[in-house]
């Protein structure tokens, strides 16, 4: 079956690019994609492209991903109502392969439904908050260009360190070690990448915010919220604008 491509843009300096790119390689017997731009808020944007699918299923591609030269959006499986699907994608920073960033297909009746809302603003990760279950794809399909930016790139590694350091204390013995070896290669990423001290910072803030308030379910949600996370951010520019993060490189 043939599902809907939707790419969700926030004003991302690499968004034009990667949208001419997904209009590029997305298959000519798939509907054509489209593109839902700057809506306010995690929930309100993603049930914008669920209202605009005309499948019961549609392709999620955030702004700053490039999709790969043989990904041609085939879904193996018989996608469920009540599940999301993540497909691998390579980090463009420290070349960590996993779902951060990927490509994801969600289901409209997810979104149909009255708890979705409630869930999804109480929960740290968005989608598995409300997605009773979830299947990680593993074909690499794209990858995540998201250092484009001193913002993009310490909102970016300060959100999914968050996560990382909440599930690095929880949880089975197998979801804490992976991560702690992702949140390795967030913290020691390569420092000849583009805006390389950035993703350090954010590496380093989300471990520590992760630590400070891993049982305060309201502050963990804060990262969620994305004037709070600009707020925070320009609180933390001035004191490391004196040298250190380059805004050029």
């Amino acid at each position: 079956m043939s599902y809907d491509i939707m790419m969700l843009a926030h004003g991302e300096p690499n968004a034009a690019e990667n949208w001419d790119r997904l209009k590029a390689v997305a298959p000519k017997h798939l509907p054509a994609p489209r593109l839902v731009e700057n809506i306010p808020g995690l929930f309100a944007a993603h049930l914008a492209c669920a209202r605009q699918s005309t499948t019961p299923w549609f392709f999620l591609v955030d702004a700053d991903n490039w999709i790969g030269d043989t990904f041609d959006f085939a879904v193996p499986f018989a996608p469920a109502p009540d599940e999301f699907a993540i497909w691998g994608a390579t980090n463009a920073f420290n070349h960590l392969y996993y779902g951060h960033g990927g490509i994801k297909l969600l289901s409209v009746a997810l979104f149909e439904n009255s708890e979705t809302q409630r869930d999804a603003e109480n929960g740290l990760d968005f989608f598995l908050s409300f997605a009773p279950r979830n299947r990680f794809v593993d074909v690499k399909a794209s990858e995540h260009r998201f250092n484009t930016s001193p913002y993009g790139t310490w909102a970016c590694v300060f959100r999914e360190c968050v996560k990382l350091g909440v599930a690095a204390t929880g949880g089975s013995l197998k979801r804490r070690a992976i991560a702690r070896y992702r949140l390795r290669h967030w913290v020691n990423a390569n420092p000849e990448a583009r805006f390389a001290e950035w993703c350090r910072l954010g590496a380093e803030d989300g471990v520590r915010y992760a630590r400070k308030f891993r049982r305060d379910e309201a502050e963990l949600r804060r990262i969620n919220d994305f004037r709070w996370l600009r707020a925070a951010f320009a609180q933390r520019q001035p004191a490391i604008a004196q040298g250190s993060p380059s805004t050029s490189s």
